[in-house]
């Protein structure tokens, strides 16, 4: 459905739900009708499958079981939400939380990547800006002015659209890591001014989804497939140099979490940079763990 001239879902949260509905909704919900439905049986259901599903899966099925019933309710096909009263399974097992780089790992993987500027900007996007790897992918030099970066789309999955949220479509202060690099790559791309930061070359493939608002940038090369450029580019030459590659996501929590300690726990400013609409997801899903130095110069100061 179309609504303000954009689909209501973003292509992303659609494959999402076909996901869960392909693998977990459907068998379960079988032949029932939704008036047959009852909360004990949702419980069950989830119960079940605790063994073999982590926390965050679960609550995913929940929330779209739950998401299906309020449509109907609101379609008056039920008077109530049977998964209202749903209990979820507390012995639920969280999964491990996306490892994350320090500023210092994230220098050290740059050093190596010498003879990759594209390569050396695309890291240093994400570790030291926070930015997300579709928004990296989706940059265009009309994005990029002297002190700004402007968070104007994203692209996953050969998909073309707008961020991921609405507080993500914003500006990015320039920092000398990222600057430098950027204006490497420029030379080496021979100074455009309009253009995506990194092509790939071809053209965008038939399956691509364009949001309305993005089609005026569907003709010529499409963003590069960053995915690809890591695997085969970046942690053949992070293994040969001895660094550990943990994925182009890890850069986001990152840069987060020094941020907050870098600037002495000021939590707002990495809230900026994340661009998040609550605090809370800044600090309670993104901020790890304090770092040893951090700890110590923070008693030393406690200490003056």
């Amino acid at each position: 459905m179309i609504v303000g001239g954009r689909p209501r879902k973003k292509p992303s949260t659609v494959r999402g739900y076909r996901q869960i509905w392909a693998q977990h909704l459907k068998a379960h919900f079988g032949t029932l009708t939704l008036r047959q439905y009852q909360a004990r049986q949702g419980t069950a259901f989830l119960q079940g499958l605790t063994p073999t599903q982590r926390e965050t899966t679960l609550r995913h099925i929940s929330a779209l079981a739950s998401t299906i019933f309020s449509y109907a309710v609101v379609q008056q096909h039920l008077r109530s939400n049977p998964w209202a009263d749903v209990v979820f399974p507390a012995d639920a097992v969280a999964g491990p939380r996306v490892p994350h780089y320090s500023w210092a790992e994230a220098e050290d993987m740059i050093a190596a990547l010498v003879d990759r500027v594209d390569c050396q900007l695309i890291v240093a996007l994400a570790c030291f800006l926070g930015m997300r790897a579709s928004e990296i992918a989706a940059l265009r030099w009309e994005d990029v002015d002297q002190e700004w970066l402007h968070i104007r789309r994203a692209y996953v999955n050969c998909r073309l659209d707008v961020p991921k949220t609405q507080e993500s479509a914003a500006s990015i202060p320039l920092v000398d890591r990222v600057s430098v690099p950027l204006e490497l790559w420029r030379q080496r791309s021979l100074n455009p001014s309009e253009g995506w930061l990194f092509p790939s070359g071809g053209a965008l493939p038939e399956k691509r989804i364009i949001a309305p608002e993005m089609r005026h940038l569907a003709n010529g090369p499409s963003p590069v497939d960053l995915h690809n450029l890591m695997t085969r580019v970046v942690a053949p030459r992070l293994k040969a140099a001895g660094l550990k590659w943990r994925g182009l996501r890890s850069g986001r929590p990152g840069a987060i979490t020094e941020v907050i300690e870098r600037s002495g726990g000021n939590a707002a400013l990495a809230q900026g940079l994340a661009r998040h609409k609550l605090m809370s997801t800044t600090t309670d899903v993104y901020k790890r763990s304090i770092s040893h130095a951090a700890l110590l110069n923070g008693m030393r100061l406690l200490e003056k």
